[in-house]
């Protein structure tokens, strides 16, 4: 299975629930794979994500086995229009409370 562009049920047939869970619970951080600033890269969105490194524990021999790399972690993937990205930074959101940000995919590398 691919690794990338995984939905949230794939994600924890491999992983688990816990680690999918811990990757949506971390702080997003921007990935500048896609966009830094996107309008400044002409790209439609900025990329941002939260992460957490696969705990083994819980997961079965398929499951270990199946992972690209030991110790790899898990990444919720979330894709955010400049134009919200400009509204939360016109508004002085320091926490981004403003943007409704939803996973677009997950991976694990």
């Amino acid at each position: 299975m691919d690794k990338a562009n995984l939905t949230r049920e794939q994600a924890i047939a491999m992983v688990g629930l816990a680690n999918v869970a811990a990757a949506e619970a971390d702080n997003c951080e921007p990935t500048n794979r896609v966009g830094g600033n996107g309008l400044m890269h002409n790209d439609p969105y900025i990329e941002w994500a939260g992460s957490a490194e696969v705990d083994y524990d819980g997961l079965t021999a398929d499951q270990v086995y199946n992972l690209p790399v030991t110790g790899c972690a898990i990444h919720a993937i979330y894709h955010e229009s400049n134009e919200a990205e400009q509204a939360a930074i016109d508004a002085d959101s320091s926490v981004w409370d403003i943007m409704d940000i939803g996973i677009d995919h997950y991976e694990i590398y």
